[in-house]
C-alpha cells in the first residue's frame, strides 16, 4: 500500500514497512495499535492506560515539532482520519486486511502537510469474489495482573512506625505511637486500590461474493473489568459491499458503528499516588466493617479523605459513539485510465459525568459533552501504460477536507441529596466552558512512477496544500519528492544462489505539518464574568494575529537497501535518514507593550538523524509447522539546530528544555553530584561549579 494506490515491492522507491497482520493477535488490548509495539523499525509506540481502547502514543523517526502534533496520519480505506488519529474511530483488529507504514519523503510527500510524521495506511476486509458464505467466530479471554512491584520497597507498618519514632515524631505523644502499634493495622494500599484486569472479546464475521459483488460484515463485543475498579463495554458493527454496475463502472460502500459505555475510575481516589503516600498503619474501616470517610493521619494541610470511601461513593459514567463510512465510485473508460472518487465521513459524540455523593463533601458533579466531525472528498485519475522495456503510471488528484469540533463542560456542587444528580439541583454552579472550532484544507497532488527494464525505478511527486489554519500571507504551500531504486540483483547477481534479492533505494523531498490550533494565526476574543461593560459581560482580545504564520516543513533524505539471502529465507531492510524540520511552530514571547505576552510564531529548526535495521528469517517451513523470527533495531538522534533570538524554550513545568545544540527535549534539572560522604546529604553542582549540600535532615511531624 502506498499513497492513493498500490505498488509491488520491487518498484517501491521509498521506505515502506508492510505489517504482517498476524501480530494484531498478540495484544489483549481493545486498541489494535498496541500490537505495533516493537514490530516496526523506527516507530516508537507507548501504551496508553487512560481507557481500554485508547490508542498508544506513536512517534516515527523522532520528535519533529514542539507544539504541533507528532502523531502519524491515519488513512483507513482511502479516507484520512482527523488529527485525533486512531482515537477517532472504532475498528476491530479482526476486520483489518493490510497495514503499511510510510516513512520517508518518497512515500509521504504526496500527503503534503499531513504526512510529516509518517503515514499509517489501513485497509479493511471486504470479502472475496466467487466464494460461498464464510462465517468466522473468535472468542478471546485475557487477564492482566496489576504490577504492584512499585510498592515492594515501601516500609510495612512496623518499619514505618520505627522510622517515625527515630525521627522524633512521637516525643510529645508516646501514647499515640502505642495506639498505632496496638491497632495491628498493616495496609498494602496497592492491593486495595488496584485489581487485576479481565478482558473478554467476541467477534463474528460473514463474508462472501459472486462474480459481480463481494461483501463483509462483522459484529464485535468487548467487556473489560479494568485494574482501577471500573468497567468498559464496547459494541462495534461494520459492513462493506462492492458491486460492479457494469464492466467499466464499480461502486463500493463501507460503514462502521461503535458504542462504548464506560465506568472510568482511574483517577477516583488517586490510586497510584495514594499507594505510595498513605501510611500502612492507617485504619480504613470502622468496627462494623464499613469504610471510614476520613483517615486519622494527624496534622494535615487538607481533608484526609479515605480513597476507598471516595471511590465507593463516586459514580462515573461515560458514553461514546462513532459512526464512520465512505462511498467510492470507480470508472475505467479505457484500459490505461482509472477514475476514482471517494467521499468519507466520520462522526464522534461523547458524554461523561462524574458525581460524588453528598456524604463525601456535600455532593459534586462534573459533566461534559462533545462531538467531532470530519469530512473528506478525494478525486483521482490514474494512468498506466507499458511498452517494450518502459512502464509508466501517474496519479493526479484533488482533495478537500473539513473538520469541526464542539465541547461543553460544567461543574456544580452542594446538593441536597443524591436523588437528583443534575446541574439544576445544585446550589452552586461552577465553571461553564463551551468551545467550537472548525478548519478546512484544499489540495492538489500528483505522482509519476517510471520503470525501465524492471530494474530501474524513478518516482516523482508534487502536492499543493491550502489550509485555513495559517496566516493570510501563507495559506498555501508546496511539497515534493524524488525517489529512485535499482534492482542490483537482477542486473549483477542474477542466478546467484546465495543472494536472492538486493535493491538500493534513495529519496529526497519535503512534507509539512498543519496539525496546530484551528485559529493559531488569528486574533481571538474571550469572555470572563469579571469583565463587563454597561452591566453585561464583554469580549476582550486574548491573542494577536500573525498573518505571516507559515507551515512547519520537513526536508527528508533517505538511503536504504532491501536484501534477501538463500531463496529469501533471510530478508530485511537497512535505512539511513536525515529529517530536518524548519519553521517550528510555538508560542514566542513578545513585548508586553503589544498587549500580549506571546504569539504563535515560527521559531526554529530541528534535525533527526538515524538508522533502521530489520531482519526476518524463515527457520522451519513445511506443511505442518512454520517457525519464523523477526528482529529490528532503530537509533535516532534528535538535535535542536536553532531557535529564534537564541532563547531557550522550557516545557513540562520547566523540567525539559529546547536549547540550540542540545538534544530535543533535554532534561533541564539541577546537576546531581552524588552524596557528601561527610554529611550524608545530597550534593548538587551550582551554576558556578561549586558543590552545594541539600539538607534533608528534616523532622516535620505527621502527628
Amino acid at each position: 500500500l502506498v499513497g492513493y494506490g498500490k505498488m509491488t515491492r520491487d518498484k517501491i522507491t521509498g521506505a515502506v514497512t508492510k505489517l504482517d497482520t498476524k501480530v494484531l493477535q498478540n495484544t489483549q488490548n481493545v486498541s489494535f495499535a498496541d500490537a505495533l509495539m516493537g514490530v516496526v523499525p523506527g516507530l516508537f509506540v507507548q501504551e496508553s492506560f487512560s481507557s481500554p481502547d485508547s490508542p498508544p502514543t506513536m512517534l516515527l523517526r523522532g520528535v519533529g515539532s514542539i507544539s504541533a502534533s507528532t502523531e502519524p496520519l491515519i488513512v483507513v480505506d482511502g479516507v484520512q482520519m482527523p488529527r485525533s488519529g486512531l482515537d477517532a474511530f472504532m475498528l476491530n483488529a479482526a476486520d483489518i486486511q493490510d497495514i503499511s507504514i510510510l516513512k520517508d519523503a518518497a512515500a509521504t510527500s504526496i500527503y503534503g502537510s499531513k504526512g510529516t510524521n509518517g503515514v499509517l495506511i489501513v485497509t479493511t476486509k471486504r470479502g472475496t469474489r466467487n466464494t460461498k458464505l464464510k462465517i468466522a467466530f473468535n472468542s478471546r479471554l485475557g487477564v492482566k495482573y496489576a504490577d504492584r512491584s512499585f510498592t515492594n520497597d515501601l516500609m510495612n507498618a512496623s518499619q514505618k512506625l520505627d522510622f517515625e519514632e527515630s525521627l522524633g515524631f512521637y516525643k510529645t505523644t508516646p501514647a499515640l505511637l502505642q495506639k498505632r502499634r496496638a491497632s495491628g493495622q498493616d495496609v498494602n494500599w496497592a492491593d486495595l486500590l488496584l485489581t487485576n484486569e479481565i478482558n473478554r472479546e467476541n467477534d463474528i464475521s460473514f463474508s462472501g461474493g459472486s462474480d459481480k459483488a463481494n461483501y463483509y460484515t462483522s459484529l464485535t463485543y468487548n467487556n473489560v473489568d479494568n485494574i482501577f475498579g471500573g468497567q468498559y463495554k464496547r459494541y462495534t458493527v461494520s459492513m462493506r459491499v462492492d458491486y460492479d454496475l457494469s464492466r467499466k463502472l464499480k461502486v463500493g460502500f463501507s460503514g462502521n458503528f461503535g458504542n462504548v459505555n464506560e465506568e472510568d475510575k482511574r483517577t477516583v481516589g488517586s490510586p497510584f499516588s495514594n499507594a505510595f503516600l498513605l501510611n500502612p498503619w492507617l485504619a480504613i474501616k470502622d468496627d462494623a466493617g464499613n469504610s471510614l470517610r476520613l483517615l486519622d493521619v494527624g496534622n494535615s494541610t487538607g481533608v484526609p479523605y479515605n480513597p476507598i470511601f471516595v471511590r465507593d461513593n463516586t459514580n462515573v459514567n461515560g458514553n461514546r459513539k462513532n459512526i464512520g463510512g465512505s462511498a467510492n465510485l470507480t470508472y475505467i473508460p479505457v484500459k490505461w485510465l482509472t477514475l476514482n472518487g471517494i467521499l468519507g465521513a466520520n462522526f464522534n459524540t461523547s458524554k461523561n459525568n462524574s458525581y460524588e455523593n453528598v456524604i463525601v463533601n456535600g455532593g459534586a458533579l462534573t459533566y461534559n459533552t462533545g462531538d467531532s466531525n470530519n469530512y473528506t472528498g478525494t478525486l483521482t485519475a490514474t494512468l498506466a501504460h507499458t511498452f517494450q522495456k518502459h512502464a509508466f503510471d501517474m496519479v493526479m488528484g484533488y482533495e478537500v477536507n473539513e473538520s469541526e469540533t464542539n465541547s461543553f463542560s460544567v461543574t456544580a456542587k452542594d446538593f441536597s441529596s443524591d436523588a437528583v444528580q443534575t446541574v439544576s439541583a445544585a446550589k452552586t454552579v461552577g465553571a461553564i466552558t463551551e468551545r467550537k472550532s472548525q478548519a478546512g484544507s484544499l489540495s492538489y497532488f500528483s505522482r509519476l512512477n517510471y520503470t525501465f527494464n524492471n530494474s530501474y525505478n524513478l518516482s516523482l511527486s508534487f502536492r499543493r496544500d491550502g489550509s485555513s489554519r495559517f496566516g493570510n500571507n501563507n495559506k498555501y504551500a508546496n511539497f515534493w519528492s524524488v525517489g529512485s531504486s535499482w534492482d542490483m540483483h537482477k542486473d549483477l547477481l542474477n542466478g546467484n544462489k546465495t543472494v536472492s534479492s538486493l535493491k538500493l533505494r534513495a529519496s529526497v523531498g519535503t512534507s509539512g505539518n498543519d496539525f496546530i490550533g484551528d485559529f493559531a494565526s488569528q486574533s481571538l476574543y474571550g469572555y470572563r464574568s469579571q469583565i463587563t461593560y454597561a452591566g453585561s459581560t464583554a469580549p476582550y482580545l486574548t491573542r494577536g494575529e500573525n498573518e505571516d504564520l507559515t507551515w512547519e516543513k520537513n526536508f527528508n533524505v533517505n538511503a536504504g537497501v532491501d536484501y534477501g539471502f538463500f531463496n529469501n529465507r533471510i530478508t530485511g531492510t537497512i535505512d539511513y535518514y536525515i529529517r530536518t524540520t524548519k519553521d517550528l511552530l510555538n508560542n514566542k514571547p513578545i513585548p508586553l507593550t503589544s498587549g500580549f505576552s506571546e504569539l504563535v510564531s515560527n521559531i526554529g529548526d530541528f534535525r533527526n538523524e538515524g538508522i533502521e535495521i530489520s531482519l526476518h528469517t524463515v527457520n522451519i517451513k513445511n506443511q505442518s509447522f512454520t517457525w519464523t523470527t523477526d528482529f529490528n533495531f532503530a537509533n535516532n538522534k534528535g538535535t535542536v539546530l536553532s531557535l529564534s533570538d537564541d532563547k531557550d524554550i522550557l516545557s513540562n513545568s520547566g523540567s525539559t528544555v529546547f536549547k540550540a545544540g542540545s538534544a530535543i527535549r533535554s532534561f533541564y534539572i539541577v546537576d546531581w553530584a552524588g552524596v557528601n560522604p561527610v554529611t550524608g546529604f545530597n550534593q548538587y553542582r551550582a551554576a558556578d561549579g561549586k558543590l552545594v549540600d541539600f539538607n534533608t535532615n528534616r523532622t516535620n511531624s505527621n502527628t
